[in-house]
C-alpha cells in the first residue's frame, strides 16, 4: 500500500483537508481539532498522511453544499484511512469503516488498517529526537518503547484493536466517545445548574479583588500555577496523568472552580489567599472536553454541571466552510468527550447530560515507532478482545442505548 503526504504549510491546503474532513464529522473531530486546536505556530508541525492520492492544492466545493460523505467532492476509493500526526505527541487515525460503527471489521478492512499503520511506524521513527524543538508532551507517563519514545494514537475506533494488537504495546481500555450534536437555535448553548447559578468570572487565576463578598460562592478562573500543582496532585493517579507543561500549554482553555466560602481575606493587610481548586477541566489539543474533576467533599452541588457548561461555553469555535450555517461552539458546533468505561461515575455524568450521547467505543493504543514493522508478526491473538468486553460492560451496565449512528442524526435530550 502507498501512502501521500500533505503539507500543512500553505493554508489554502489546510482548509481543502479541513474540508475534506467535514463531511465525516463526528468521526473525524479529533483529526480537524489537531488541526486548527494547537497553537498556530504548531501547525506547520503537524503531518497528514493518507491511503490514497487527492491533490490538496485544488480549490473545492465548500460542504455547505454537502449532505453526507456520499456527495463528498473528492474522488476518493471505498476503503480508505487517513491520519493526523503531531510530532513526538499523538496523532489521530479514521478509516471511512468507522462509519459502520456496529459493524465487526471485515478481513479486507482489517488487512487494509493493518497496510496503512505498516507504513505510519516508519515515518513516525523518523520524527526528530525529544530534546529538540517541538509540541509539548501531553502525557506524564513512564516511558514505552525500545528507546522510550512509545506513540499515542487516540480514539482508534474499537473495531481496529484487534487487527493493531500485534504493535500495541499499551491501551487505555475501552472508551466511551460521547458527542453532542450542534443544538436547535432554539435551545441554549449551555445551562448553568439553579444550584450553581451565582459565579464570578475572573482572569487567568488572578484573585478576586479584596471587594469581593463571599455571596457568588464559587469563583470561576483559568488555571494558576498554584492550581496545576494541585490538580497533578490529585490525579497523579490516574490512568492517563497530564504533563505539567502540557497543563501549562491549555491554561487558556482551562476551567477552574474555587469556593468562595473558602476565601482567606485578611482585611487588615488587602489581601487574598485562594483556596485550592474544588473543580476544574480543559479543552483538550484536539478539542474534546477533558480532565474533569470535582473534588469528593464538594460532589453533588451541580459543579460538574457548571464546569461542563462554561467549557462548552469556552470552547473555540471552528466553522470551516460551512460558515453561519453552524450553531453552539466547538468543532462545526459539535462537543465532545473521551470517557473511560471503567469510571462510571463519569460515563454516567455524562449520559445525563441534554443532547450528550455514546456514539461508539474506542480505545487509545500506544506503539514503538522503533520496531521495524516487517519483523511483526501480524497474525492476531487468540485471546478475548478488549471489544468484546468493553460491549459486555456496557451492556450490563445498561450505559449504551440505542442511537442513530449516522453523523447527521437528530439532537436529542438525554433519555430519549
Amino acid at each position: 500500500m502507498p501512502i501521500y503526504f500533505t503539507s500543512l504549510d500553505d493554508p489554502a491546503r489546510v482548509d481543502n483537508v479541513l474540508a475534506f474532513l467535514e463531511p465525516y464529522v463526528p468521526h473525524t473531530l479529533g483529526l480537524i481539532g489537531n488541526i486548527v486546536n494547537p497553537h498556530p505556530s504548531l501547525v506547520k508541525a503537524v503531518k497528514v498522511y493518507a491511503s490514497f492520492e487527492i491533490d490538496f492544492r485544488k480549490p473545492i466545493r465548500p460542504p455547505s453544499t454537502i449532505s453526507g460523505p456520499s456527495e463528498t467532492p473528492f474522488s476518493t476509493p471505498p476503503l480508505f484511512s487517513i491520519i493526523v500526526l503531531r510530532p513526538r505527541e499523538q496523532g489521530r487515525f479514521f478509516c471511512s469503516a468507522d462509519l459502520k460503527s456496529s459493524d465487526p471489521a471485515t478481513p479486507e478492512e482489517e488487512t487494509h488498517v493493518q497496510a496503512f499503520f505498516k507504513k505510519v511506524i516508519p515515518i513516525v521513527a523518523a520524527f526528530p529526537p525529544d530534546n529538540e524543538d517541538g509540541p509539548t508532551p501531553e502525557y506524564d507517563i513512564s516511558p514505552v518503547g525500545v528507546r522510550g519514545r512509545g506513540y499515542h494514537v487516540g480514539r482508534v475506533h474499537e473495531k481496529w484493536i484487534p487487527c493493531l494488537d500485534p504493535i500495541t504495546i499499551l491501551r487505555s481500555g475501552p472508551v466511551a466517545c460521547f458527542i453532542r450534536p450542534p443544538p436547535p437555535p432554539s435551545l441554549p448553548q449551555a445551562v448553568f445548574p439553579s444550584n450553581a447559578a451565582s459565579a464570578t468570572v475572573i482572569g487567568e487565576g488572578a484573585p478576586p479583588d479584596q471587594g469581593s463578598s463571599k455571596s457568588d460562592r464559587w469563583i470561576i478562573s483559568r488555571f494558576s500555577p498554584s492550581d496545576i500543582d494541585f490538580v497533578r496532585l490529585t490525579q497523579s493517579s490516574s490512568l492517563i496523568p497530564r504533563h505539567r507543561a502540557y497543563l501549562e500549554s491549555r491554561s487558556h482553555t482551562s476551567i477552574v472552580v474555587h469556593d468562595g466560602h473558602l476565601l482567606d481575606i485578611d482585611v487588615n493587610h488587602g489581601t487574598t489567599k485562594m483556596p485550592n481548586p474544588v473543580a476544574w477541566s480543559i479543552i483538550q489539543t484536539d478539542g474534546s472536553l477533558g480532565v474533569l474533576w470535582v473534588e469528593p467533599s464538594h460532589r453533588g452541588l451541580g459543579l460538574g454541571d457548571l464546569v461542563l457548561a462554561e467549557c462548552v461555553n469556552r470552547s473555540e469555535t471552528y466553522h470551516g466552510f460551512s460558515g453561519d450555517r453552524v450553531t453552539g461552539t466547538g468543532i462545526l458546533g459539535w462537543q465532545w468527550a473521551d470517557v473511560s468505561l471503567v469510571n462510571t461515575h463519569s460515563v454516567r455524568f455524562f449520559a445525563k447530560q441534554q443532547g450528550w450521547r455514546i456514539g461508539w467505543n474506542s480505545q487509545w493504543i500506544t506503539f514503538d515507532p522503533d520496531v521495524d514493522p516487517t519483523t511483526i508478526d501480524w497474525s492476531f491473538r487468540e485471546t478475548p478482545t478488549e471489544v468484546s468486553r468493553s460491549r459486555e460492560w456496557a451492556k450490563n451496565t445498561r450505559i449504551l442505548r440505542h442511537q442513530p449512528e449516522h453523523s447527521n442524526a437528530p439532537y436529542q435530550k438525554s433519555g430519549q
